[in-house]
């Protein structure tokens, strides 16, 4: 790489640039690779648009990380199969689905700007600090609360069913809800789905646990 673009999360190097995330650590102490794919979906990175020249599906010899695929053979093909499940034979070795090369003419790249990267930086650490909880509803007050509604909860507590990257430590943390249903049975044993439920209801009431995602304020740990 030739430059880091802290500002706006981007490596650049004499061919290429690109979005890197500051969670990685300083890209300049390590290789790093450039590829373009179109599975962002974040909107916010670098975008790329150009016209197909050609389109290959590509087919490769089952490899290991120890024994990496020594074969490959691309197919000219005018539709690409997002998903690939058929193998082919070529001189009697099976080979499996691989990915696809597409060469791009007329290549336009589109950097985000520092805001936009403030943006995503913003939507990463949210993420960071959701969790979907399951648990009785009285571990989260006295009334089952509402969607937005900032409440106070045991990360400790054995009731809890947690669903997300854990902190380091748990015990009370505060945090605003971002939805709020109760789990039902379906029927099917083993089997249950989260249905609405009124907030303001008498915790002690609702007999089912609830399921919440909520959004911690800060991380504890």
């Amino acid at each position: 790489m030739t430059a880091w673009d802290r500002n706006r999360d981007l490596v650049i190097t004499d061919a290429a640039v690109a979005t890197w995330d500051p969670a990685l650590c300083d890209p300049r102490s390590q290789p790093i690779a450039v590829w373009l794919s179109w599975h962002g979906g974040e909107g916010e990175g670098v975008e790329a648009s150009g016209t197909a020249a050609s389109v290959h599906q590509i087919y490769r010899e089952a490899g290991t990380r120890q024994t990496p695929p020594v074969r490959e053979v691309s197919r000219s093909v005018n539709v690409l199969e997002k998903f690939v499940h058929d193998p082919i034979c070529d001189d009697g070795i099976a080979l499996q689905p691989g990915g696809a090369l597409v060469l791009l003419e007329e290549l336009v790249v589109v950097e985000p700007t520092a805001a936009q990267a403030a943006q995503r930086r913003e939507r990463r650490e949210q993420a960071r600090r959701t969790f979907s909880i399951t648990a009785p509803a009285e571990c989260f007050g006295t009334v089952v609360p509402y969607a937005g509604q900032r409440v106070r909860i045991d990360l400790d507590d054995p009731r809890l069913t947690i669903s997300g990257v854990l902190p380091a430590s748990g015990g009370v943390v505060t945090g605003v809800t971002r939805q709020v249903e109760v789990v039902r049975p379906t029927g099917l044993i083993g089997v249950s789905v989260p249905a609405p439920i009124e907030p303001g209801i008498a915790a002690a009431d609702v007999t089912a646990d609830l399921l919440v995602v909520l959004v911690l304020d800060d991380m504890p740990g």
